[in-house]
């Protein structure tokens, strides 16, 4: 007798909604590919410059939360908030004031990153179940300026 090693290769089919989302069901690819959800990805794939995650991009942070970097046009702008929205359905479901603050503050943003043709960052969980706003490029360096400029009370 002698022990060998032998490599096996196997294959299951796996199929790819248009965002990039992977089923083992045919019937359920299509399912989401027809869904909101689905078809709001797809197209927010489309603005997607990057892909990649809060260490990468921050050089700190956590690997396993992705970070999806947009270049957002007008025609975008519709877009990006159904997404958030979708993603944050608790916002339009349970209508308050500070809602309706939440919901103006991302759409302000979204035409800040238009206006200045600048970068828009967003942050969507490690199994893209959510969906944030780190902000643009400039919002967030002049977050970081304003946090480390001594006030008078330093």
């Amino acid at each position: 007798m002698k022990k060998i090693q032998k490599e096996i290769k196997t294959y299951e089919s796996v199929y790819v909604a248009n965002d990039g989302t992977e089923f083992k069901n045919e019937s359920e690819c299509r399912a989401y590919d027809e869904s909101a959800k689905g078809v709001l990805n797809a197209r927010l794939k489309a603005i997607t410059v990057r892909e990649s995650n809060e260490y990468h991009i921050f050089d700190k942070g956590c690997e396993d939360n992705p970070v999806e970097v947009l270049k957002p046009t007008a025609d975008d702008a519709q877009t990006i908030l159904q997404v958030y929205l979708l993603y944050n359905s608790y916002l339009t479901s349970n209508k308050t004031d500070a809602h309706d603050k939440e919901i103006e503050e991302a759409r302000q943003l979204i035409e800040r990153a238009i206006s200045e043709n600048d970068y828009l960052l967003v942050g969507r969980g490690y199994d893209y179940d959510s969906f944030w706003f780190y902000g643009t490029c400039n919002s967030i360096a002049e977050d970081i300026r304003k946090n480390v400029t001594p006030t008078e009370n330093d």
